[in-house]
């Protein structure tokens, strides 16, 4: 069943996916599968949601996993037939079924503490199940062997279910060595940006440098170009000045030759004209 609208939910990629209350009804031929009473209160929405409470009928409803629970008494199963890779964790408490489904990484160690300090996911919610619930909701109306009948909850119990989901989302809330992983991996990340922005700023830098070269360059080509030109302006230059020398040079000669040489001619004497006849 879906959590009402009243109930707190997590926002944040979950952790935990759901959880489940069930009871065996035994049957006196063990190859066979027992009828099984649950009640399921799944934290994924959509389609992610309905596929896992389908895999958890079917897999409450084999007589294989039965037969294991009954043995073993607590086992994790892992699955990602829905696309979605997650862990079922199963644990019986007085005579009920405790199923927790989290991440496949989700540490098993607060699922199943050993220590006597932490009570777990499973012990937390078997003692929901136990004080509020007990057996006696499951055992009314049981079906056929094989299959899985559903139990409503109560808005009050599916609040109480959410609070313990959600009081363990955060693993490193509960588990000394994850909080530690948790205080290493976000190190890692400010070191790792620390590293990023150490590159961002070298690959700026060579940039930078790139287009520092490329002025430099810029000039230099720019500086042999002026001076090429400033040189041949220069000889343009010297060559006007020379030019105009020379035509004044050539224009004084011209009037010292006229004072000097102008009457030059041999002294000699106009022939005057002759007598009229």
């Amino acid at each position: 069943m879906l959590l009402p609208k009243n109930a707190a939910r997590s926002d944040t990629a979950l952790n935990v996916y759901g959880c489940a209350i069930c009871h065996i009804c035994s049957t006196h031929e063990p190859e066979l599968a027992s009828a099984v009473a649950a009640a399921f209160h799944i934290r994924l929405p959509g389609s992610e949601g309905a596929r896992l409470g389908i895999l958890l009928q079917q897999l409450l409803a084999s007589s294989k996993f039965q037969r294991d629970l009954i043995a073993k008494t607590r086992m994790t199963v892992d699955d990602a037939s829905t696309g979605t890779a997650f862990s079922i964790h199963c644990m019986l408490a007085e005579g009920l079924v405790i199923i927790s489904c989290t991440k496949q990484d989700y540490p098993t160690r607060i699922v199943f503490p050993n220590s006597t300090k932490s009570k777990g996911l499973l012990a937390e919610l078997a003692t929901h199940a136990t004080d509020t619930l007990g057996s006696e909701v499951f055992t009314t109306g049981a079906g056929m062997g094989g299959t899985v009948r559903k139990v409503q909850l109560a808005p009050r119990m599916v609040q109480l279910l959410e609070h313990v989901c959600a009081e363990y989302e955060d693993p490193g809330n509960y588990d000394r060595i994850t909080r530690v992983q948790q205080e290493v991996d976000d190190v890692r990340g400010v070191m790792q940006d620390n590293i990023d922005g150490l590159l961002t700023n070298q690959q700026e830098l060579k940039s930078l440098q790139g287009k520092t070269n490329d002025i430099a360059n810029a000039s230099r080509g720019f500086y042999r170009e002026a001076r090429t030109t400033r040189r041949t302006m220069q000889c343009q230059a010297y060559q006007l000045h020379a030019i105009a020398g020379g035509v004044v040079i050539a224009f004084l000669l011209w009037l010292v030759h006229g004072f000097i040489w102008g009457d030059s001619d041999g002294g000699v004497q106009p022939t005057p004209p002759s007598p009229p006849l």
